[in-house]
């Protein structure tokens, strides 16, 4: 798959969750699932009403009966809710592991484990969930996020451009391709990922940047997508990232926020999808990530992350893939 970017024209060439689910698996109003056979089902556990706030994929949750709002952020290993949000929700508070019981000045620890009894979003419901309890409400309106802990149980879509997060259970599928939207005519593009673990839960894979190999990170936190100014330079870029033009800053959840440059760069492949004549913005990036495809990427596409399978498919929306607002 070709696409021709001014980004706008297209060419189609860790805590493990402790948790009980009291939820069946549904099929998908029967639909054969792509190069399946009968056997293959694709079963729905649990549906989640998203709305994209400031490029942030929020979604409202009920912990132990009390609404509030909670970031979707796929490279978080952590379930995460303010000091404020746990007080109000009435979570039981214990000690945090030993490599997270930093203390603040007056020598209290700076963060707790929060247990919710009981935790609802979408028609999916939860019994004694943890958070990652403390520091300040974010002043944006939401008072936490959900993390890997949740999603690396299941198979995960994202249907942002229709307000939808599913989580999936595959059953007997094999090596099917799992795009089951992708009907007709419509082609969809896959690429592998690194097998998920209790502690590499992150959804990671490798792409091409003019050629390229850069390691890639699928990250929903980050609001905008970046590559790692070592990575521009080994994919061809000569100019120094400050003399190139200001971007402004990308957020990403619970990280400092990120000076970026906006470049040029020939062609982005993420296997089968190639764009050509793209802007990425430049800045830094997590230790080990090349290449951070965040929230603007997820809203250009529809994105199945097969975990059972390691791999991950996904066809293009249409509209401007990469955010290059200034």
């Amino acid at each position: 798959m070709i696409r021709a970017a001014k980004e706008n024209s297209r060419q189609r060439s860790c805590f493990v969750l402790a948790a009980s689910l009291s939820l069946g698996f549904p099929t998908i109003g029967g639909a054969a699932v792509i190069g399946a056979g009968a056997a293959c089902t694709l079963g729905k556990v649990a549906e989640l009403k998203v709305t994209m706030s400031d490029m942030r994929p929020v979604v409202v949750a009920s912990i132990n009966g009390r609404d509030g709002k909670l970031v979707l952020d796929s490279s978080s290993f952590y379930n995460v809710i303010s000091g404020p949000g746990a007080t109000q929700s009435g979570l039981k508070l214990k000690p945090p592991p030993s490599f997270l019981a930093a203390k603040g000045p007056d020598g209290k620890p700076l963060l707790s484990i929060g247990v919710a009894d009981d935790f609802v979003v979408g028609d999916l419901r939860l019994k004694n969930i943890e958070f990652l309890a403390g520091g300040k409400d974010s002043g944006s309106g939401d008072e936490g996020l959900i993390g890997q802990t949740l999603f690396q149980s299941y198979d995960v879509e994202y249907d942002l451009a229709n307000g939808v997060i599913r989580l999936m259970r595959p059953v007997g599928c094999a090596d099917a391709g799992l795009a089951y939207w992708a009907t007709g005519k419509k082609t969809y593009s896959m690429v592998d990922i690194s097998p998920t673990t209790p502690t590499q839960p992150f959804v990671a894979g490798m792409a091409l940047l003019n050629g390229v190999p850069v390691h890639v990170l699928f990250d929903t936190g980050a609001t905008a997508s970046r590559i790692s100014p070592q990575a521009a330079k080994r994919a061809g870029l000569n100019t120094d990232p400050s003399e190139l033009t200001d971007a402004a800053y990308a957020a990403g959840i619970g990280r400092p926020r990120v000076m970026t440059h906006l470049a040029p760069f020939a062609t982005l492949k993420v296997g089968d999808e190639e764009i050509r004549n793209l802007h990425l913005r430049i800045g830094d990036t997590r230790d080990g990530t090349d290449l951070l495809l965040g929230a603007d990427f997820f809203a250009s596409h529809r994105i199945y992350v097969s975990n059972s399978q390691h791999k991950l498919y996904f066809t293009y929306n249409g509209g401007q893939v990469f955010s290059a607002s200034r």
